[in-house]
């Protein structure tokens, strides 16, 4: 879900950009699909239902400790506790991936960043100290993604001002639009949108995102990653 990674002020201008056979239901949970000949019937709780060629699910990840032995050690959120080799409180037993939280960011310890980069990252992490290696997570996670959704490009990294409202920090947040490209190559329908978030007291950049009609532009986001 994009409320993750992007707060209103980016997402509000995706939405300006969707076409008109697209619908999105917003604050609903899904109970039940049912294939209608060449249709499908979508009901959410509280009966709402409606016919549509496709359905596309936005689900919110959670860990899956189904098989998880029940002296393992969890935290609130059921994801699993780890040290910084991924090794849980039973020596030969180890978590990865959508499992564990990992340091994220320069003001917060761990959080839980179900992407596959942090799969890859923590498998690794796992493997090495499996084979007598000591590799730990160096640096912390800034979470940084990039998409396209109705041909414009976005990306995000850090936190997002709503993530800073619950964490209970005080920022500051710019955002700043772009509508013309270069005088060299003039472009039609150029769009740039960059928002900033940094603390308000120590002035740490904390997050950014933006929105583009030009895929390369995208890379911006890189630059913010080095803070």
């Amino acid at each position: 879900p994009l409320f993750r990674y992007f707060d209103t002020t980016i997402t509000d201008v995706l939405m300006k950009y969707k076409p008109e056979n697209i619908q999105f239901l917003f604050n609903k949970t899904l109970k039940s699909t049912q294939r209608m000949q060449k249709q499908i019937k979508v009901t959410t709780f509280g009966e709402e239902s409606f016919l549509t060629d496709s359905a596309v699910l936005a689900l919110n990840p959670r860990p899956n400790i189904t098989i998880i032995p029940k002296e393992i050690y969890l935290d609130a959120d059921n994801s699993i506790l780890v040290n910084d080799h991924m090794q849980t409180n039973s020596p030969d037993i180890y978590a990865i991936g959508d499992l564990v939280k990992i340091p994220f960011g320069p003001e917060i310890d761990r959080a839980y960043l179900p992407l596959i980069s942090m799969a890859h990252r923590t498998a690794r992490i796992a493997a090495f100290h499996i084979t007598k290696h000591n590799i730990t997570i160096s640096k912390p996670s800034q979470r940084t993604i990039a998409t396209k959704i109705f041909n414009l490009f976005l990306a995000s990294c850090g936190i997002t001002y709503e993530e800073s409202i619950l964490l209970g920090i005080a920022v500051t947040e710019v955002t700043k639009t772009l509508n013309y490209y270069s005088p060299i190559y003039p472009k039609t329908d150029f769009l740039l949108k960059i928002k900033i978030i940094y603390d308000t007291t120590s002035h740490v950049l904390l997050g950014a995102q933006l929105i583009t009609t030009e895929e390369k532009l995208v890379s911006l986001i890189n630059i913010f990653t080095q803070f």
